[in-house]
């Protein structure tokens, strides 16, 4: 049996075939393709490693199936297809001063997005299709749909503009052989005849000229429907815009749009009469995917066929793509970098990312701005903090930073501290917050959820030390009109609850906490959670049963080479704990440890050494940039090193269970002297 047989993949390849049949991927480039197809159709639902090698294996057998048939098929196209006749309508508007898109993204907002940007300024419009349209023309006998309209922004100006460049646009379509009806109205979209769909690869079209087609009597171009209303006004007038956001779906952005997804479109064709509407497509509901960089979040809804975008529409479009431009020539005199997304200002555009997701969750509640003297002695300076007085469920501050996401792509953090009054005490707040800045900005790290961090040397028992990062409460990752942002919150945590944090699963520890505090409130008065004894009660035996959670530590005192006799560590006094605390909970536990060495004033690329529970030789070299050494030390050893280490001093130390590696421990001010090691060796 196939594996192209397992229903899983009927989508896939359904798709694949469209895009196959479109004729719009290059040849050269769709072998190349088949592997991101496949991780677009799967995000999160996998094949297991071996299945996947094959479906690949037998989707580019497949493909090499379906070429041969479109290469032969193509071959029989001795005469004019619809296609060639529309490319050559293409090319004389263009020479009328209306720019002609083919395959113009994957709805009429991309469409539009992609002409504003690639027009000239001789170009007083635009007449395009997208993908929607290619599926329609794929799968059904449906009339094929052209938007246009005129690059016109006075509101008093851009109805008639549209409509004389519709006009034109049908004359010409005329003038190749289409049959095309409209209204007239520049709100509909230019209707053609139904067509055999073929988009030629490998041959060249035979010569196509205006007039040298089937002549169609003028008064063809405006046959009227719905008593002269564009053909989809009525139904407009009663369908609910409310319950077309109800209907929107968040969706991944990808790479290029050049693959099709028919069973987001056949959801939205199905929920667009369902609401009463004819004949429906996929639209944008938030930013069109010309905007959207791979990997994030738009949303995508059901809309109207046959409508072109109002200039209410048109407007932020033509503003996006304005601030496009504008950012790339700033960035091109020198004057601001640009986005490596879209070319907008980064800084300006997260700001109001970050005003935009609090006013979603706070209406009506004014955020006030305000910084700190010590931002500009450090290490990555934010740009100041947010602060909002929350009253309901309970009153707090919430402290949102601003520049984080400068530098930590996408994330801003926020604190809430409990405040039964008014009073501004949240300065600490801040600077914890620029700690973890200066953190991440001169280490090789990363924050994501449920991530901790010590921030003072040492507390008192029911004071805070540390904090742990967990999603937001109230403010959920969402795509906004300026780019996706998510928001991490970071919760105090005393002494004993870091430890627990640590040595257990940060997790199932903040679960807890949440059991007595549902907003997460980080709060200097409060007593440790561990004075409680069936609260400490449930941790210490989630930590005999469990083991750590915790798989990576930063900034950590290591180092390695290779050398003549083997691979030879070296730990800084202070790093030994560290390995220590990951063999009792994660190498006994069966679970490895990665320990990333801080940065050094002479060390290029980062150094890692991995803790590995199984079997088998050590080894060290660099892999994807890194600087890499595994330990393999299985779980029935761990006990042992971790004895060895409990003792150790500065000098050699000789460690039987770490078979061809040579250790040695360094003191503190030995390690962190910037010129270590100079001529340090194992003798």
């Amino acid at each position: 049996m196939s594996m192209l047989d397992d229903p899983k993949l009927a989508w896939l390849l359904a798709d694949w075939e469209l895009e196959i049949r479109s004729g719009h991927t290059p040849v050269a480039e769709l072998f190349e393709e088949i592997p991101e197809r496949y991780n677009e159709h799967f995000l999160f639902e996998q094949f297991p490693e071996d299945a996947e090698e094959k479906v690949l294996s037998e989707l580019r057998e497949r493909t090499e199936q379906l070429i041969a048939r479109e290469k032969a098929e193509e071959a029989t196209w001795l005469e004019p297809t619809a296609n060639d006749r529309l490319a050559a309508a293409f090319q004389e508007l263009g020479r009328r001063g209306v720019l002609g898109q083919a395959f113009a993204g994957l709805t009429i907002q991309d469409g539009w997005s992609i002409a504003t940007l690639e027009a000239k300024p001789d170009h007083r419009g635009v007449v395009f299709f997208h993908q929607e349209d290619v599926l329609d023309a794929l799968l059904s006998d449906e009339e094929f749909l052209l938007a246009f309209g005129a690059f016109e922004a006075d509101p008093a100006m851009f109805d008639s503009a549209s409509a004389e460049l519709g006009r034109v646009a049908a004359e010409v379509l005329q003038s190749f052989g289409f049959r095309v009806t409209w209204s007239g109205s520049p709100r509909e979209r230019l209707r053609l005849e139904p067509f055999e769909w073929r988009n030629r690869r490998w041959t060249s079209s035979p010569n196509v000229s205006p007039g040298g087609q089937r002549s169609l009597p003028l008064g063809w171009l405006f046959k009227r429907s719905l008593g002269g209303k564009a053909q989809f006004e009525d139904e407009m007038q009663k369908i609910d815009a409310g319950r077309i956001q109800e209907h929107g779906q968040e969706v991944v952005a990808f790479r290029t749009t050049n693959g099709f997804h028919s069973r987001l479109s056949s959801i939205m064709r199905n929920v667009w009469k369902e609401l009463g509407g004819r004949r429906g497509q996929v639209g944008h509901l938030g930013l069109p995917h010309t905007f959207v960089p791979a990997g994030k979040l738009t949303v995508m809804g059901a809309r109207s066929a046959y409508s072109n975008l109002t200039l209410d529409e048109l407007k932020p479009i033509w503003d996006r793509v304005a601030a496009v431009r504008g950012a790339k020539e700033k960035a091109s005199a020198g004057d601001e970098p640009a986005s490596e997304e879209d070319g907008t200002p980064e800084a300006a555009r997260r700001d109001e990312a970050i005003e935009h997701a609090l006013a979603l969750a706070y209406p009506g509640v004014e955020p006030f701005w305000f910084g700190i003297p010590e931002a500009g002695r450090a290490e990555f300076p934010l740009r100041g903090f947010l602060a909002l007085r929350i009253v309901q469920p309970e009153p707090h501050w919430l402290i949102v930073s601003r520049g984080l996401s400068d530098l930590e792509r996408r994330v801003e953090l926020t604190c809430r501290l409990r405040a039964p009054t008014d009073e501004q005490n949240y300065g600490w707040v801040a600077h914890w917050m620029q700690g973890v800045a200066d953190s991440l900005a001169s280490q090789h790290s990363y924050l994501e959820p449920f991530h901790h961090k010590q921030m003072v040397d040492r507390a008192g028992e029911d004071e805070l030390l540390s904090v742990v990062f967990v999603e937001d409460v109230v403010l959920r990752p969402s795509s906004t009109p300026f780019g996706e942002l998510s928001f991490l919150q970071m919760v105090g945590l005393t002494p004993q609850e870091y430890s627990s944090v640590k040595d257990w699963s940060s997790s199932k520890f903040v679960a807890l906490m949440r059991q007595r505090d549902q907003l997460l409130m980080s709060d200097p008065r409060r007593q440790s959670y561990m004075r409680e004894a069936d609260f400490a009660s449930e941790v210490r035996a989630g930590i005999d049963r469990d083991g750590s959670s915790t798989g990576v530590l930063f900034g950590v005192g290591v180092l390695w080479f290779k050398r003549s006799g083997g691979l030879e560590v070296h730990l800084s006094v202070d790093a030994v704990d560290e390995v220590r605390w990951a063999l009792l909970h994660r190498l006994r536990f069966g679970m490895g440890m990665i320990l990333i060495g801080a940065s050094r004033a002479r060390q290029e690329k980062p150094m890692f050494i991995v803790l590995d529970p199984e079997t088998g030789a050590s080894t060290a070299g660099e892999r994807d940039g890194v600087q890499e050494a595994v330990l393999r030390i299985p779980p029935h050893a761990a006990a042992q090193v971790e004895a060895a280490l409990s003792s150790a001093r500065p000098g050699p130390l000789a460690i039987p269970e770490l078979s061809g590696v040579r250790l040695l421990v360094v003191a503190k001010e030995e390690f962190q002297d910037p010129r270590y090691p100079w001529s340090t060796t194992l003798q």
